[in-house]
């Protein structure tokens, strides 16, 4: 499975964030019910967003992208995101990029001008399939920003020529980097394969840069790329798709001082992936108690375990049944708001059965049924040190104001230092104080 990731030059926000966060979940599916998955997530680490962020920070292309790599890896993790078993990064590949481009040259499907090389749209047959409309439908319906260097408007680049002072690398065509779409054509190739099975990222993906994948894949190889595509709805704040772009975005790090990463993953998973989704803190405040509701049962079941005395393990039958339901919904598309319908229901059942007797190897089922919505969904039931974490700090921001409103501004001051030596920092803002993890 190979998922189209960050290009590095900022946190990533709540838009990428359902998508990390629905392919962690299919993949733990999958392994679950048997499959071995080899699973690659990519950083582009070099592109015109990042060259001018680092011109703006005075920092070196690679070493800015380095950073935010590493940054992203301490949101992932935050939000239970598991490792890929390969994170690339394009300019770990610049030297396979290179020979893959030139095989498109060789063939005839790409042509070089003044340094930059170019796929040549009118060279397929068959461009377009995932959005289902021709070349022609294309062109009519979009505006192209003419390029005298292109013989067609749709032609893209494979090859950049370098400008003046940019980072680059040389090729046969001169001093360049790569296109965007060229990095994750060769990492898939280099790491999964000329066929790989499932191919994600989000639906706004779909065109052009998983249309052009298939493209010079396919043309290269004469070999079908990809046997399944995957592409989760878009995010939407406001009615309008989330992008850095439009600077209408919500950072993953910022969300998760004001709201549990269990609650964020259940918003983004009890909706199904390929339906747009609209975000607010009302929505995200009512999968927080929702979510409590199955953390709840989890622990009533946990303190009923050592109390079981009963004999009758009909119970267990009732759980079989739930859990079958559960994993049969996501074999449907991963239907996961199917599936955590049963839970619900499951939870209901339960709820009744602990009135009463109970039997211990009937709930220890029931603990297992838990645990397997736990892995699969990412979910941490109990009580969990970032929810006491959470709580504790309400209280100490409490115990602040409450000194700031006294005037006592030496024990507010005290505490906002002794925060940020242990690495957490208050924001005062219009809407009251926030904290963070420096």
């Amino acid at each position: 499975m190979y998922v189209c990731g960050l290009t590095v030059y900022d946190h990533f926000h709540i838009g990428h964030a359902r998508t990390f966060v629905f392919f962690d979940f299919a993949r733990r599916f999958l392994e679950h019910i048997g499959y071995e998955v080899r699973f690659v997530m990519n950083f582009t680490d070099v592109e015109d967003k990042i060259i001018a962020r680092a011109a703006e920070t005075g920092e070196y292309p690679l070493h800015l992208s380095e950073r935010f790599i590493q940054e992203y890896f301490k949101d992932a993790s935050a939000l239970h995101i598991r490792k890929a078993t390969f994170h690339p990064k394009a300019t770990e590949f610049i030297g396979d990029m290179i020979e893959f481009i030139g095989g498109l040259v060789e063939k005839g499907y790409a042509y070089a001008v003044d340094g930059d090389v170019y796929f040549s749209v009118e060279k397929v047959k068959n461009y377009g399939r995932l959005t289902k409309q021709s070349l022609e439908d294309m062109r009519a319906g979009a505006r192209v920003e003419p390029d005298p260097k292109k013989r067609h408007p749709y032609d893209f680049a494979l090859w950049k020529s370098a400008k003046e002072g940019e980072i680059s690398w040389d090729s046969p065509w001169g001093k360049g980097r790569p296109g965007w779409h060229i990095e994750c054509s060769v990492m898939s190739k280099k790491l999964l394969g000329d066929t790989i099975d499932i191919h994600g990222g989000g639906q706004d993906l779909i065109f052009p840069h998983h249309e052009n994948e298939i493209l010079q894949s396919e043309s290269l190889t004469g070999k079908k790329f990809v046997n399944l595509w995957m592409h989760v709805g878009l995010l939407n704040l406001n009615e309008q798709k989330m992008s850095k772009s439009l600077k209408n975005f919500i950072t993953m790090r910022e969300l998760l001082t004001r709201h549990d990463a269990n609650a964020v993953r259940y918003f983004f998973l009890y909706n199904h992936y390929r339906k747009p989704l609209e975000f607010s803190e009302a929505a995200l405040g009512e999968s927080s108690k929702t979510f409590s509701r199955l953390s709840n049962a989890y622990d009533l079941l946990s303190s009923s375990l050592d109390k079981a005395k009963g004999e009758k393990r009909e119970f267990i039958s009732v759980v079989e049944k739930y859990k079958s339901s559960f994993i049969e919904a996501l074999k449907d598309d991963f239907n996961t708001p199917d599936a955590l319908s049963h839970v619900f229901e499951f939870v209901r059942e339960l709820n009744k059965y602990l009135e009463g007797e109970t039997n211990r190897e009937s709930l220890e089922e029931a603990q297992k049924f838990f645990r397997d919505v736990e892995e699969i969904f990412g979910f941490t039931f109990g009580k969990s040190i970032s929810d006491v974490s959470e709580r504790l700090m309400r209280i100490i921001i409490e115990i602040r104001e409450n000194a700031r409103k006294k005037k006592d501004y030496a024990t507010s001051d005290l505490i906002r230092d002794r925060l940020k030596e242990a690495g957490i920092a208050i924001q005062d803002t219009p809407e009251g104080p926030r904290w963070k993890i420096d």
